[in-house]
């Protein structure tokens, strides 16, 4: 079993967690190992600042997307996907009549960067799960709550 330390020493208890494994303690001024045997500097001065500016949004997104994994049964890509399928679903939603456009597989797979086989896979699993539906023009999310549910869990809304 790994055992959990401090890589580096910060004031804030928030940005180190004790609970990340590490291969063992280094001290600020001093250089560690990674995993390709390359040596990295650690933080001084303004990264400390970045480090204490950045840290807590990336924990927050870091546990939103656990969360949304563990809730929903997901993979991260999966997760990717669905969100992607209704972003293209409802990207007509600033009309007032409202409309949901099916997402085909090339399109969601240009707007997430991924290859169209992966993409089809999963859709295939995901629909198998009811979270999507496949029609002839592409796929449409099934329930616009548990959607923007998921989609909260994600990103929180803005000005919230």
């Amino acid at each position: 079993m790994t055992e959990a330390l401090h890589v580096w020493d910060i004031d804030e208890p928030s940005l180190a967690r004790a609970d990340i494994p590490s291969p063992g303690i280094a001290a600020p001024d001093q250089r560690y190992g990674t995993p390709d045997n390359t040596k990295t500097e650690m933080p001084r001065g303004d990264e400390l600042s970045d480090l204490r500016t950045y840290l807590p949004p990336l924990n927050n997104a870091i546990a939103r997307l656990c969360r949304a994994k563990r809730r929903y049964g997901f993979d991260l890509d999966d997760i990717i996907i669905i969100a992607a399928c209704g972003a293209i679903n409802f990207a007509g939603a600033k009309h007032k009549i409202p409309f949901a456009q099916p997402a085909n597989i090339a399109s969601i797979a240009g707007y997430i960067r991924m290859s169209r086989e992966t993409v089809r896979r999963k859709l295939q699993c995901i629909e198998d799960k009811g979270f999507v539906h496949r029609y002839s023009g592409g796929y449409l999310v099934k329930n616009l709550g548990e959607w923007l549910e998921l989609v909260g869990q994600l990103a929180p809304r803005q000005g919230a």
